[in-house]
């Protein structure tokens, strides 16, 4: 389940994260004017139209906050590195608990006394404070999207065909027995399976696998010399020889290599990197 494993980051583009508020608030303004999810059918057409502007503010203000101020003073706490899917939860979690606050205080202390905080009203602001965050997680799910597909188009572009590397390799196991040479030109990806490392490489046109007792980080640091190996992600080293093309969804980028039945995702802090090397 990668969505589970896959995030998706506050965007520290404030110009990006002023439009969605923005987009956002316009919205509510127009639910609450035409679905008339409260009593504001009752009211004049300029009351119901201040009701309905008072609540689009209070969307604007809650989100503002938590979207635009916060991200732009507090960089390092929102970047990649530090978001992970349980802070994405928590953080959504919290910003429909603030926006549903927000309504709240407003109906409450309204001189229209629209609610009578009954169970029925209490479930409706809690409704559209959801209404809200999954407004907010479409937008967020489109931006990542149109990232990764930006990114696969870019790769796509320059994947072209390697110089080869026909100079042999000696992948050096803990257990002596187990250790292989390889042409680096026959390999095309390694892959960290716990202890181990699993090689898998071409032998007579045939792709093989060998595991070795070894840690990637170690075999990375003696490739280092190899121009067509490169590390996409914390669980796999490839050989850029061998990649066929680059896909993309919301959750990230994926190689597919040429002779294998499964692609390789790549972490997004190697993709920028990747599309210099190619």
């Amino acid at each position: 389940m990668n969505f589970l494993k896959k995030p998706y980051p506050i965007n520290n583009d404030i110009q990006h994260n002023a439009k969605v508020v923005f987009f956002i608030s316009i919205v509510m303004f127009l639910f609450f004017f035409f679905f008339e999810p409260f009593n504001v059918d009752n009211l004049a057409l300029k009351q119901k139209a201040n009701v309905s502007m008072f609540l689009g503010i209070i969307t604007f203000a809650i989100l503002g906050l938590y979207i635009i101020v916060l991200p732009a003073y507090f960089k390092n706490f929102f970047s990649n590195k530090k978001w992970f899917v349980y802070t994405e939860i928590l953080w959504d979690l919290w910003l429909m608990i603030n926006v549903a606050v927000g309504y709240y205080l407003y109906f409450e202390y309204n001189q229209e006394h629209l609610l009578t905080l009954s169970i029925i009203d209490s479930l409706k602001i809690i409704a559209l404070a959801a209404l809200v965050i999954s407004i907010l997680i479409v937008l967020n799910y489109q931006r990542m999207l149109k990232i990764n597909l930006k990114n696969a188009v870019e790769l796509n572009q320059k994947i072209q065909k390697q110089e080869k590397d026909d100079r042999p390799f000696y992948f050096e196991s803990e257990y002596r027995k187990d250790s292989i040479s390889l042409n680096i030109e026959d390999v095309v990806l390694l892959k960290s399976a716990g202890n181990y490392v699993e090689i898998f490489y071409f032998d007579n046109n045939i792709i093989k696998r060998h595991l070795i007792r070894s840690s990637l980080k170690k075999i990375e640091e003696q490739l280092q010399e190899k121009k067509t190996m490169y590390r996409c992600h914390r669980s796999y080293i490839i050989n850029i020889s061998y990649i066929s093309n680059a896909e993309a969804d919301s959750l990230g980028l994926k190689l597919n290599m040429k002779n294998l039945n499964f692609s390789i995702p790549v972490s997004k802090n190697y993709v920028e990197k990747l599309k210099k090397i190619l």
